[in-house]
């Protein structure tokens, strides 16, 4: 499925950029995926990721804010990092080995201040980064869904999402095609959760870092600027910076 390939990259590196209406569209392509997985609707699931491409891909990167290149770049870092450390099982060694080292090339030319050196490392990371396993994305897409959508309004049923998905992780490692029924499980909980917080979540859900209300469909706190999506447990900034 080569049209998920970037997908969860650029939504880490686009943080506070999205406003209300890219957030709602991007996060009803999201239900359409998971949806569409829970029926076993593969090449329809694929279209909407297609879909989801080109809205990411429409949205405006101001010049000096967060789409600037400094920032993109510690974006691609914290999200390739947490890839690596999260999803080693995934990785070939050869990937993994080549990833690690264009990180190390984006953070010398990062620190040293040269763009035109940043430039040409941000974008080997970017494209190596293009080719991380479909597996992968698909299970950053679900995680971010139970973190960001469940987890402010259910927290006990998004802590059994998340016991499924550490489950579904392991079926993978074990076999892909235990991994791949597991993942069309998973996706079916998810999808039922999804609907239920919907018509609990009318007005706005406390941010689960310093609990300030997000406008619905938020992803980043306007409080402490905490990014919601994709990683998990893990707090991760606009500048894409991980803590544990």
């Amino acid at each position: 499925m080569e049209a998920l390939s970037g997908i969860a990259g650029e939504l880490a590196e686009l943080g506070g950029v999205l406003d209300q209406r890219e957030r709602e569209a991007i996060e009803e392509k999201r239900d359409q995926v998971l949806k569409k997985l829970q029926d076993r609707q593969y090449e329809a699931a694929q279209q909407d990721v297609e879909d989801l491409r080109q809205i990411v891909g429409a949205i405006e990167r101001p010049e000096g804010g967060p789409g600037s290149l400094e920032e993109k770049a510690q974006g691609l870092i914290g999200y390739t990092e947490f890839v690596l450390s999260e999803f080693a099982w995934a990785i070939e060694a050869n990937q993994a080995y080549q990833l690690t080292n264009l990180v190390a090339k984006t953070k010398e030319a990062l620190e040293a201040g040269d763009a035109r050196a940043l430039q040409t490392a941000f974008d080997a990371l970017d494209q190596a980064t293009d080719r991380l396993p479909d597996t992968i994305r698909l299970l950053l897409s679900i995680r971010g869904a139970i973190n960001a959508r469940i987890q402010p309004v259910e927290p006990e049923r998004a802590a059994q999402l998340q016991k499924m998905l550490s489950e579904t992780e392991e079926a993978f490692q074990e076999n892909p095609a235990l991994g791949m029924q597991a993942l069309v499980s998973l996706a079916k909980n998810v999808a039922e959760a999804l609907k239920e917080v919907e018509s609990k979540a009318a007005q706005g859900v406390p941010c689960p870092v310093c609990g300030h209300e997000l406008p619905r469909g938020a992803r980043v706190c306007p409080e402490c600027d905490a990014d919601t999506w994709i990683l998990g447990e893990h707090r991760v900034r606009t500048s894409g910076r991980i803590s544990a």
